[in-house]
């Protein structure tokens, strides 16, 4: 079965109004994936602990900001990964992301 391991964040802000996002890890794939497809994707979604989201906090709000994969027109928010052996396969990916989209309680401010 297909495990994702040593996941990683990086935020790098430019002090511009955008951030770099940085998320690098591994999947691991067994014999029991060979010939299996997966969809890879990456979504940066907020955390809204006990007593952290104001009142007027909208519900499903969670998701910042999705990763796209491929050239545009044709981009996806998934990259396909056809398994044809076992294998640690590395992955890092980079997406700029403006800072304002990283705020899910808007007029609170971001922090890092």
């Amino acid at each position: 079965m297909a495990t994702l391991a040593n996941v990683s964040l990086d935020v790098q802000t430019n002090g511009q109004g955008s951030a770099e996002i940085t998320v690098k890890g591994a999947m691991k794939l067994t014999t029991e994936d060979v010939g299996k497809t997966y969809f890879f994707s990456i979504a940066l979604r907020a955390s809204d602990p006990p007593g952290d989201a104001p009142p007027f906090d909208p519900i499903g709000d969670e998701v910042l900001h999705t990763f796209m994969f491929g050239e545009p027109p044709f981009q996806q928010a998934h990259k396909k990964i056809v398994v044809t052996q076992a294998g640690t396969i590395a992955f890092t990916e980079k997406r700029p992301v403006r800072v304002n989209k990283l705020n899910e309680d808007k007029g609170n401010g971001w922090r890092k």
